[in-house]
């Protein structure tokens, strides 16, 4: 079963929790929460408390996860061109 199906629901989540996303991406736990609150992750975002004593709130949407895991939002089209071309030339 994948860790990204909410088992209350059986249904991928949409927002994926902090937790299963560190555990999706196999890094500690302090760090997600880190690295969201600072910004440094493309995938996913924190939202600070709106009161004193109150929680944060991530924003991790499922797709955005999955492409950041997999580097599909990565954009490798003029390498393949590139290795495309230097074979033909070999």
């Amino acid at each position: 079963m994948s860790i990204l199906i909410d088992p209350m629901t059986g249904e991928e989540y949409e927002n994926v929790p902090p937790k299963i996303a560190a555990e999706y991406l196999d890094i500690g736990i302090p760090s997600m929460y880190s690295g969201l609150k600072s910004g440094i992750f493309p995938f996913g975002s924190a939202i600070p408390p709106q009161s004193e004593g109150g929680k944060w709130k991530f924003l991790i949407p499922v797709e955005r996860l999955k492409a950041y895991k997999n580097a599909s939002d990565l954009k490798f089209d003029y390498l393949i061109d590139m290795v495309e071309s230097l074979k033909a030339g070999a």
